[in-house]
């Protein structure tokens, strides 16, 4: 490999069309940037504001196509990088070894093959080097669009008070143009009428968001979007378009949960979606966009039913076991795990005969079932793919169910059909601790208020609650 340049080049306006060839190759891996930068050739983001292109290669037409090259667009309060290794990286299957699965703050991935560990440690020195050169650290941006394989890089060489850990999904956008656009539809009785949002419609959708986007920029996803309206006006269910296309603020209003309306919308705006990125008549191919909170399995599953496919880290592992009846998970074997802040009964699983499964807290310590906190020495029913973490950010277990069974009431008498056990799936090697001792007390900190923030560009699709 070459000497690699650590030197970040400011791309003339006129190579633009260059750099979405060479992006266009790192498909999808590169969809968020190149899907950006397409809509801002197309002059559909007149809202953006200023920006310029910068590239770790001088030349993006002779750049190498195995060696890492970092692409960065400079906003006025943002960057947005790629990584041409991504793609590479990702089908290598790292590994995360450490114990913050969540966050991803203490610990990194890591590689079986010698090449890939290479390059990986190459490309984080090169994108680590290429933010600070662009002031990333001191002039107030944040990173938007970075995938998963960077979050340990930026935390050992920044002050990270905010950090939303997602993974990608795609699906090209030709699935939903073959889809014929719902117009109306009829819930518990009431008819909904699906619209864009409008202007008006900004500040809830705002307000109701994780991520307090400015108002202007709301505004702007907007007039790309997709809301279920009631006769008078109000909005129960909406989702809008983040600038490199991804979906944005996807939310269902509380009373209107559990009715399948996230759906509805994801189908709605993607749809339009499809229609108006055709119109770019682009030479490449485009996605339809959603980028996944770190363990929000409702969301994730959500996506998985709808066919859409993953381009980041799977942060699960072939580790597992397989248990009939009852299993406890805690501190000590048969996972190995010795963090003191684990009860050694953390938390009880409890197979019945018809397949479901329920969870059970039996430690003061939180534990967490996606995103929600499990009540204490209360059966909580699990579902297929659902996350279990003994601590916050810490020790996450996926539940594989062998038969998919629909939500119903708790029923704790065992039942006559006798089916396959479930399996449980384990995140690998955490850090173990000396001793043994007593359980103890755990303690959620808040991050720092004054660090530095990296986020996907989309707010976190969907709580739990949500879908």
């Amino acid at each position: 490999m070459a000497p690699m340049d650590t030197n970040m080049h400011l791309i003339d306006e006129a190579d633009y069309e260059t750099v979405k060839i060479f992006l266009a190759q790192y498909l999808p891996y590169s969809a968020a940037i190149l899907t950006w930068l397409t809509r801002v050739h197309a002059g559909d983001l007149p809202g953006l504001g200023t920006f310029d292109i910068y590239s770790s290669q001088p030349d993006l037409s002779t750049a190498p196509t195995k060696e890492p090259i970092v692409i960065i667009s400079k906003e006025i309060d943002r960057l947005r990088p790629f990584v041409s290794t991504e793609a590479y990286l990702n089908q290598e299957n790292p590994v995360w070894h450490g114990e913050d699965q969540i966050g991803l703050e203490k610990g990194d991935f890591q590689y079986a093959s010698e090449s890939a560990r290479s390059i990986y440690e190459t490309s984080q020195t090169l994108l680590g080097h290429a933010a600070q050169t662009l002031g990333y650290g001191t002039d107030n941006r944040f990173l938007h669009g970075i995938s998963v394989l960077w979050c340990p890089v930026l935390y050992k060489l920044f002050n990270i008070g905010s950090n939303g850990p997602c993974v990608r999904y795609v699906s090209p956008i030709e699935k939903y143009l073959e889809k014929e656009a719902l117009q109306t539809l009829t819930v518990n009785g009431e008819e909904l009428i699906v619209d864009d949002a409008t202007e008006h419609d900004a500040d809830l959708i705002r307000t109701s968001n994780k991520v307090p986007f400015a108002p202007a920029y709301v505004i702007e996803c907007c007039k790309l979007s997709s809301v279920l309206r009631r006769k008078d006006g109000e909005i129960v269910a909406w989702a809008c378009t983040h600038a490199d296309g991804c979906i944005a603020a996807l939310h269902v209003r509380p009373e209107w949960r559990r009715l399948g309306l996230a759906q509805v919308v994801v189908d709605s705006l993607c749809q339009k979606q499809a229609q108006r990125f055709k119109d770019f008549n682009a030479d490449y191919q485009l996605y339809n966009q959603a980028v996944i909170e770190n363990f929000n399995s409702a969301s994730e599953s959500m996506f998985k039913k709808l066919g859409w496919t993953k381009t980041d880290v799977d942060l699960t592992t072939n580790k597992s076991l397989q248990f009939e009846s009852t299993f406890i998970l805690g501190r000590g074997e048969p996972f190995g795990i010795q963090d003191r802040t684990v009860s050694r009964k953390q938390v009880q699983l409890e197979l019945l005969s018809d397949g479901r499964c329920f969870a059970e807290r039996l430690s003061e310590n939180p534990s967490l079932l996606g995103t929600k906190l499990l009540p204490l020495k209360h059966k909580v029913e699990v579902s297929h793919k659902d996350i279990i973490s003994l601590l916050p950010g810490k020790f996450p277990f996926q539940i594989n169910l062998p038969h998919q069974i629909e939500g119903s009431q708790e029923d704790t008498q065992p039942l006559s059909n006798r089916v396959e056990p479930p399996v449980i799936s384990e995140s690998p090697d955490y850090e173990s601790h000396s001793s043994d001792q007593e359980d103890i007390d755990y303690t959620i900190e808040s991050g720092h208020p004054d660090g530095l923030s990296f986020s996907e560009e989309s707010s976190y699709l969907g709580e739990d609650s949500e879908i």
